[in-house]
């Protein structure tokens, strides 16, 4: 169970964000150095958060965590359901007046009790976090989505989970400062965070084991073992494009692996 953090850093996507983070308002307060700034704005561009909890290095402490702890690391995705994100409050809004002109008569009619239809949705929510809070940070998340945490200033999540305009759909990423972990509803921001952040997880096709792997030297070459078994069979996994060509690489092998018990047969024979 989770201690209760109140300082969650919304990233908005950089291709509709116009201006870098570093030249927005009050965003050098985070104590970010040249080349941090180039480097965190590869992944999103911060939201300034108004508050004085958010600066003097708060984020580039928790990013610099992460990298110092990559190794400990787990990433993955799950997805949230239907009932697990709360409804955007402008769906709960009545519909504005109706009006019409009859005869040059301008007759106001009744305000309609008819509400906003909300999507049906789900939405795969991808994250980043220590391997032993793996299932906290997922019960987290869920909490978030439902408004069930008091965060400082806000991070807007349950409605970019459902958003009712484009402007509400601006943040795709974010990070807990208190315990340095990091979940997003865009692949693509959460595939250059794991890249920067140097966080893989591997799933060993011999032992089944998934999560971290170790490096050791093999005849004189480094290279990823399953830190259960040791062996190198290994694949990339926890992202959508890891996870296909994880199944990919599986479907050849099994197809490998038929071709060679039907040659057999055929020598048998």
């Amino acid at each position: 169970m989770l201690e209760r953090s109140r300082l969650i850093q919304p990233f908005r996507d950089p291709s509709k964000s116009g201006a870098l983070a570093s030249l927005a308002f009050g965003c050098r307060g985070l104590s970010f150095s040249e080349d941090g700034w180039e480097a965190v704005n590869q992944i999103g561009v911060p939201v300034y958060m108004g508050a004085y909890e958010y600066e003097m290095g708060a984020l580039p402490k928790a990013l610099g965590h992460i990298v110092q702890n990559s190794a400990t690391y787990v990433r993955g995705f799950f997805t949230l359901k239907k009932r697990q994100i709360k409804s955007n409050w402008c769906r709960n809004k009545k519909s504005p007046p109706k009006k019409t002109q009859i005869g040059g008569v301008l007759l106001r009619l009744a305000r309609s009790s008819e509400r906003y239809t909300r999507h049906e949705i789900e939405r795969e929510v991808y994250f980043l976090c220590p391997k032993e809070l793996e299932e906290a940070v997922k019960g987290r998340v869920i909490e978030l989505a439902l408004e069930k945490c008091d965060i400082k200033n806000g991070c807007d999540f349950s409605l970019a989970l459902d958003p009712f305009s484009e402007s509400q759909e601006r943040s795709k990423g974010w990070i807990d400062l208190g315990h340095h972990f990091m979940f997003f509803v865009d692949e693509g921001m959460f595939e250059r965070a794991c890249s920067l952040l140097g966080v893989i997880t591997y799933r060993c096709e011999d032992c089944g084991h998934e999560g971290l792997s170790k490096v050791i030297s093999i005849n004189g070459i480094q290279g990823p073992v399953c830190t259960a078994c040791e062996s190198e069979n290994i694949f990339e996994c926890g992202t959508p494009k890891a996870e296909a060509e994880w199944q990919i690489a599986k479907e050849e092998q099994e197809r490998a692996k038929r071709r060679e018990a039907q040659l057999r047969a055929e020598d048998y024979e």
